[in-house]
């Protein structure tokens, strides 16, 4: 997962030029000088994915599922939630919620992506 720290509260949907980038789970938080010399800065920290700009909403999603999931994982829960339910609900409904996140991101790229065409 790529997690990035910056001084501006980002976009959810960037496009510059070629390139889409995709951010979510903002978190915002405050840094202070060790010294107390000066003010805190506010900090911004978020998952971010990094794609050429192209009308492909499953290549998004998956994308946005692969930075948090790798594929091996992905495919132990729901084999895990297939065979014990009562066991993996925590686990394969934190999955869904990423999924649910990733489809999101995607519809919102795909309409930003198409408004410029």
């Amino acid at each position: 997962m790529s997690r990035v720290q910056s001084h501006t509260p980002p976009d959810e949907i960037t496009l510059e030029g070629k390139t889409l980038y995709i951010r979510w789970d903002v978190s915002e938080s405050e840094i202070h000088d060790e010294m107390g010399d000066a003010p805190p800065v506010t900090q911004y920290d978020y998952n971010e994915v990094v794609l050429q700009a192209s009308p492909d909403r499953n290549r998004m999603v998956r994308a946005i599922i692969a930075s948090e999931l790798e594929i091996e994982d992905e495919l132990a829960i729901m084999n895990n939630y297939a065979l014990y339910p009562e066991r993996y609900s925590m686990e394969y409904g934190r999955y869904q919620s990423i999924r649910t996140t990733a489809k999101r991101l995607a519809d919102a790229a795909m309409d930003i992506l198409t408004s410029r065409t």
